[in-house]
């Protein structure tokens, strides 16, 4: 027997908290990116955050600015990576 779902309900007050967060990105070069036996041509930049202790790469299509990948530094525990799939631009399969 299923239960009927019930609407969740907020009778408090939200509390807003504050947090400083800083990046910068730098631009490292143009690169053709292999991504599921796929080749794209992309430009690499790096995030780093303000006290760097975090790095991200990512690759971004070439003239569209669509992410093809990232990979970010876990520090001890390794480095995440996520890969585009499939796509869409304008409609148009990438």
């Amino acid at each position: 027997m299923w239960a009927r779902a019930q609407p969740l309900l907020s009778t408090g007050t939200s509390i807003p908290v504050p947090f400083n967060y800083k990046s910068s990105f730098t631009y490292v070069a143009r690169e053709a990116v292999n991504v599921l036996g796929r080749t794209f041509d992309t430009c690499k930049y790096t995030e780093k955050s303000g006290d760097e202790s975090s790095a991200t790469s990512l690759w971004l299509l070439v003239g569209k600015g669509t992410m093809v990948k990232t990979e970010t530094s876990l520090g001890t525990a390794g480095t995440m990576q996520m890969l585009l799939q499939s796509g869409t631009y304008n409609g148009v399969a990438l």
